[in-house]
């Protein structure tokens, strides 16, 4: 019988659901000032470098919040998923201050090998944990983080091979709907695991 996670994040519901709707509302706003701004286009590897710190940090927070549930289901899944939020998170703030080639590559590899993991944990079952080899059932903040991963290694593969000179990117450094996707990201990753995990 697959495991089922318990998505029960370690801050209360309430507390957390007044922060989907203020990442909702910020991201909405946002999108409404990107549409009275005129579009740019003197920097697109800096909304792209902005787009794989975003979907690498929306991972990270989901490992975060899931580390309490994982850790439940198994020790070594509990250490594995602080593993998962601190590299991401390392990479994803890394790439936003102080952008190199080295921590590029090393955000498009990690992603692509945690959602290759999740890949195996979900078809064939992890030869680790309380029922090795039986495959887990998917949950919605299964398939958020997947895609995160997934967009973030593509995203960045592509960036690596177009532009090696890489420039510190921050919040205010890119265009208003760079802003919004991802404050509106934070608010999916946020769903999905209010939603059941």
């Amino acid at each position: 019988m697959p495991l089922a996670h318990d998505p029960s994040p370690t801050v209360g519901p309430p507390l957390l659901w007044v922060g989907l709707l203020a990442l909702v509302t910020i991201g909405v706003l946002a999108w409404l000032r990107a549409r009275r701004s005129p579009r740019t286009s003197d920097a697109p590897e800096r909304e792209a470098l902005f787009a794989v710190a975003a979907l690498t940090l929306g991972a990270a927070a989901v490992h975060a919040l899931l580390i309490p549930a994982s850790a439940r289901e198994d020790a070594l899944f509990g250490a594995a998923f602080v593993v998962f939020a601190a590299a991401q998170g390392a990479w994803g703030l890394s790439l936003l201050t102080r952008p190199s080639a080295r921590v590029l590559r090393a955000a498009v590899w990690g992603n692509a090998a945690i959602a290759g993991i999740w890949l195996l944990s979900r078809t064939a079952g992890l030869p680790v944990g309380p029922e090795p080899w039986v495959p887990e059932a998917v949950a919605a903040s299964d398939l958020v983080t997947a895609f995160f991963e997934l967009a973030a290694s593509v995203l960045g593969a592509a960036l690596a091979g177009a532009s090696p000179h890489l420039r510190r990117v921050g919040w205010r450094g890119v265009s208003p709907r760079s802003q919004a996707m991802a404050v509106l990201l934070g608010a999916a990753a946020l769903a999905a695991v209010l939603g059941g995990g």
